[in-house]
């Protein structure tokens, strides 16, 4: 190191760095065009996120025959039939979403409410009052 330290930011960090070979170099602000960006007021963007397996519910029901037979129901009856509720595409049941046996879907929940990481690997009643909220 030829600089000589100046700041206690510097010797600080100076014992992480002793066993390494490096070389620290400069760079104007117009090179560093990554920390020129970090520094830089955001501009603000209206992005709404999309969920996929929302998108893959909506397709389960569209082709399963057994959901499609209530939601034509509910459509007949203003959108509701029995405790069955049909709004933005998705069919709900007592306020909780209808997953259809389509692409897995039940497995996929399952897997998230169980065995993920997030999950914690809970038992079986733990695991469906979880599902059930």
């Amino acid at each position: 190191m030829d600089q000589s330290l100046q700041t206690p930011e510097q010797q600080q960090w100076l014992h992480k760095f002793l066993g390494y070979d490096f070389v620290i170099e400069y760079k104007p602000g117009k090179e560093n065009l990554a920390a020129d960006a970090l520094s830089r007021l955001m501009t603000l963007s209206w992005s709404e996120p999309q969920s996929q397996f929302i998108q893959q519910v909506k397709a389960g029901l569209k082709d399963d025959t057994q959901w499609s037979h209530i939601i034509q129901k509910c459509m007949a009856q203003g959108n509701s039939y029995l405790q069955y509720h049909f709004r933005d595409g998705l069919l709900y049941w007592k306020q909780r979403i209808v997953i259809p046996q389509h692409n897995n879907l039940v497995k996929q929940v399952l897997y998230e409410y169980h065995t993920s990481p997030i999950g914690g690997h809970a038992g079986f009643t733990r695991t469906l009052a979880r599902i059930k909220s």
